[in-house]
C-alpha cells in the first residue's frame, strides 16, 4: 500500500509545471517574433527589388574590416538610385554658351521631380522621354553654372524624384565632354581622397576638384598632396604639399580649387555631408607618348567617399582605345597588388599615396588592396575614336543586381563593358535580350578569389539602358561613348552596400 503524497510535495510540483509552462510559451513567442521579422523583411527586400538594383549574395568580403573576413549577411543597397541628390559642374575650360551641361535622371516608370537652386526651378524645362525600359527626364543647364576658381558661390543644385532614381550629369561641348554618375546624398560623407592627373599644359588644362555643401555652418579641412611641390597661392597665402587650407560653405554652397600640378591624395575631411567632384579642365593623355593621341578634353568624376570605398577590382580596358592609364590613390597605408596578365606587381603605399599603370586596349586589371583605396580610370585619347575621359571604377563588393542607366544621344559609339561571374552569364539581359543578341567588342576570363569572371563589352545603341540578371547574380557596369575628337564615361554603382560601412 502506498503511502499519500505530501501536499507541500504536490503545490512544488504544481508549481514546477506551471512555470515550465510559462517558459515553453516565452519561447514559442519569440520564436514566433523571429519568423515574423524574417517574413517583413523578406517582403520588404522583394518589393524594393522590383524598383532599384540591389546585392543579394549572401557572403561578402567587407574591405574595410579585417582583410578577407566574410561576413555571412545578405548584401542589400539601393546603390546610386535613390531621390535626393546633390550636383554641381566644375570648370569646363571651353566656356562659351555653347557649352551644353545636362542632367539626366531615369527611372523605370513615371516621376516627379524638383529642383532647388536660386538660378534653377522646378519650372526649368527638361525634356521628357518614354520607353519600355525607362524613364528619362533631361534638364539642360545654362553654362553659368559651371563654377569660379576659389569663390564661394551658390551654385550648387539639389534635385528630388518622387521615386528612386538614377541621376547622370553630361558636360557636353563638341569638343570637351565628360560624366558622371551621381551618388545620392545618402550616401554623401565628410571624409574622400581626390585623384586627378597631371597637366599637360597650364595655359589649357587646370587640376581641379570642386566641393558642394549640404548643410550650413560646414567646416572644410583640405589636406594638400601636391605632386610636383608646386606652390598655390590662394587669397595671399601660399599652400604647399602637407599643407592644410581651411573654408567654410552654407547650403548648396560650392567652392573650386585648380594647380597645374597633380593633386591626387589630397584629403578632403568636413564637419558635415559634402559632395566631391574631381578632375582636370582639359587633361591630354597620350598613351607610351604616341603623338596620335588627340586633344585635350574635359574630365570628371563625382568622387565616392572614403567609407564607400572597396579594396578588390576589376578593370576592362577600353575599346577602340590604344589604352587605359589607372591610378591607385590609397587614403591609409596599405600594400596593393595588381595583376596584368601573368605579371604581378606589388607596391606599398602610405597615407595619402598613390600609384599609376597602364594596360593595353586588350588587357584586364586586377587591383587587390590590404585596405580600401580608390582607383580612376583615364581613357588614353586618339586622333580616330576621339578624346581622353575619366572613369571611377566599382569594386567587385560594389556590384549590383540591376541597372538602369541612359547614354546620351550625341556619340557615335556606345559601349557597355560588364564584369560578371562565369556561371551567372547565360542570366545577363541587356534591355530584355540576351547578350547573344548584341555585338561583342571585348570577351575574355580572369580569376579572382576563387572566382572566376567574365569580362566583356558590348556595343549598344543610345538611349535608356536596363541591364539585369535573372538569378540576382550581382555583376559590374561601366558605360562610355566615343565620337571624333570626344568621349566620356561613367560607372554603373561606386558605393559599398551598407552592411559594411562602420
Amino acid at each position: 500500500m502506498f503511502s499519500p503524497i505530501p501536499i507541500q510535495l504536490q503545490k512544488k510540483k504544481k508549481k514546477n509545471r506551471r512555470n515550465y509552462v510559462i517558459a515553453l510559451i516565452v519561447v514559442l513567442i519569440i520564436i514566433i517574433g523571429i519568423l515574423s521579422s524574417i517574413l517583413i523583411l523578406q517582403n520588404v527586400e522583394q518589393e524594393h527589388g522590383e524598383q532599384v538594383g540591389r546585392t543579394t549574395q549572401t557572403q561578402l568580403v567587407c574591405p574595410n574590416k579585417p582583410f578577407r573576413t566574410i561576413d555571412i549577411k545578405p548584401r542589400v543597397t539601393s546603390g546610386t538610385y535613390h531621390q535626393r541628390y546633390l550636383i554641381c559642374f566644375p570648370y569646363n575650360y571651353d566656356d562659351d554658351a555653347n557649352t551644353g551641361k545636362s542632367v539626366y535622371i531615369v527611372a523605370e516608370r513615371d516621376f516627379e521631380l524638383n529642383i532647388f537652386n536660386k538660378a534653377l526651378d522646378s519650372t526649368s524645362t527638361y525634356i521628357e522621354v518614354k520607353t519600355q525600359m525607362a524613364n528619362v527626364k533631361k534638364i539642360n543647364v545654362q553654362y553659368t553654372m559651371m563654377l569660379s576658381y576659389f569663390k564661394i558661390e551658390e551654385k550648387a543644385i539639389l534635385i528630388e524624384t518622387t521615386i528612386d532614381a538614377s541621376v547622370i550629369i553630361i558636360d557636353n561641348d563638341k569638343l570637351s565632354s565628360d560624366s558622371t554618375m551621381v551618388l545620392p546624398m545618402k550616401h554623401l560623407s565628410d571624409a574622400y581622397i581626390i585623384s586627378t592627373v597631371s597637366s599637360f599644359n597650364p595655359k589649357l588644362d587646370r587640376v581641379q576638384f570642386a566641393i558642394a555643401a549640404l548643410n550650413n555652418s560646414t567646416e572644410v579641412r583640405i589636406m594638400f598632396r601636391i605632386e610636383p611641390n608646386l606652390p598655390l597661392t590662394v587669397d595671399g597665402i601660399e599652400y604647399e604639399n602637407g599643407s592644410e587650407m581651411v573654408i567654410y560653405l552654407n547650403e548648396l554652397q560650392t567652392y573650386q580649387i585648380r594647380h597645374n600640378a597633380d593633386l591626387s591624395g589630397t584629403f578632403i575631411k568636413a564637419s558635415s555631408r559634402v559632395a566631391v567632384f574631381s578632375g582636370n579642365a582639359c587633361a591630354k593623355i597620350a598613351f607610351k607618348n604616341r603623338k596620335d593621341s588627340g586633344a585635350c578634353s574635359n574630365l570628371v568624376e563625382q568622387i565616392p567617399p572614403v567609407e564607400r570605398l572597396d579594396n578588390t577590382y576589376i578593370v576592362p580596358s577600353n575599346t577602340n582605345r590604344y589604352g587605359t592609364i589607372l591610378k591607385v590613390v590609397s587614403p591609409f597605408k596599405s600594400r596593393v597588388t595588381y595583376h596584368v596578365g601573368n605579371k604581378k606587381t606589388t607596391a606599398s603605399l602610405v597615407p595619402q599615396g598613390y600609384f599609376e599603370f597602364s594596360i593595353t586596349e586588350n588587357q584586364v586589371a586586377v587591383i587587390e588592396s590590404e585596405r580600401p583605396v580608390l582607383l580612376t580610370s583615364f581613357a588614353a585619347g586618339s586622333d580616330t575614336s576621339g578624346d581622353p575621359y575619366m572613369i571611377t571604377i566599382p569594386g567587385v563588393t560594389q556590384y549590383l543586381n540591376k541597372y538602369t542607366v541612359v547614354t546620351p544621344s550625341n556619340f557615335t559609339s556606345n559601349y557597355v563593358a560588364l564584369i560578371i561571374d562565369e556561371s551567372s552569364l547565360p542570366h545577363l539581359t541587356l534591355n530584355k535580350r540576351g547578350l547573344n543578341e548584341y555585338m561583342r567588342t571585348f570577351n575574355t576570363p580572369v580569376t579572382v578569389r576563387k572566382v572566376r569572371y567574365i569580362v566583356l563589352v558590348v556595343h549598344v545603341s543610345d538611349g535608356a539602358i536596363n541591364v539585369k540578371t535573372t538569378n540576382n547574380a550581382v555583376f559590374g557596369l561601366l558605360v562610355y561613348g566615343h565620337r571624333k575628337n570626344d568621349g566620356h564615361g561613367f560607372a554603373g554603382n561606386v558605393v559599398l552596400p551598407d552592411v559594411c560601412v562602420p
